[in-house]
């Protein structure tokens, strides 16, 4: 049965062996330029944008650790930041869930977005523990998201103003 499929495409062996190996020079080539986008280390080859994120977060006293992936999201939970077509795209997974996704053509914004979570939740950890009223802690928040944006990229600092009307 199996020569009469090769006998009817009048294909011999050297026909065969030729397709096997072109199926397998185009897997290699796809498999090779997919990696293409991705540094070494399985992090998403952005230029520019993780040393743009380490300087920010140095100049918030951020821990790298916190920063999302460079990468695309993977099975884990975590933060994600990677390039798709023409757009940058910054996401959340928590259990296998998405939790959000944000996609902009615009690193400004990309990393925006990315420092005023990392500074909202930078000042919500240390406001825990501290015996706040609820009005005073919003506030508190709010200012201490600011601050930190402040010192990440004024820029950052004068948007998160002009989104809450505060401009």
């Amino acid at each position: 049965m199996r020569g009469w499929a090769l006998n009817a495409a009048d294909a011999g062996p050297l026909s065969v062996l030729v397709v096997a190996l072109v199926a397998l020079v185009g897997a290699l080539l796809i498999h090779n330029l997919s990696r293409r986008n991705q540094a070494p280390n399985g992090s998403a080859r952005l230029p520019g944008v993780r040393q743009t994120m380490i300087a920010a977060a140095r100049r918030m006293d951020l821990p790298e650790h916190l920063l999302p992936a460079l990468a695309l999201p993977s099975s884990r939970e975590g933060d994600f930041v990677y390039r798709q077509a023409n757009q940058y795209v910054y996401c959340s997974f928590e259990r296998g869930t998405q939790i959000f996704e944000h996609r902009t053509a615009n690193v400004d914004d990309l990393l925006y977005r990315v420092f005023k979570d990392r500074a909202w939740t930078r000042t919500y950890v240390g406001l825990i523990g501290q015996d706040v009223p609820q009005e005073e802690h919003a506030a508190r928040l709010a200012a201490g998201q600011e601050a930190l944006l402040e010192l990440a990229d004024p820029r950052w600092a004068q948007r998160l103003r002009a989104e809450r009307g505060q401009a």
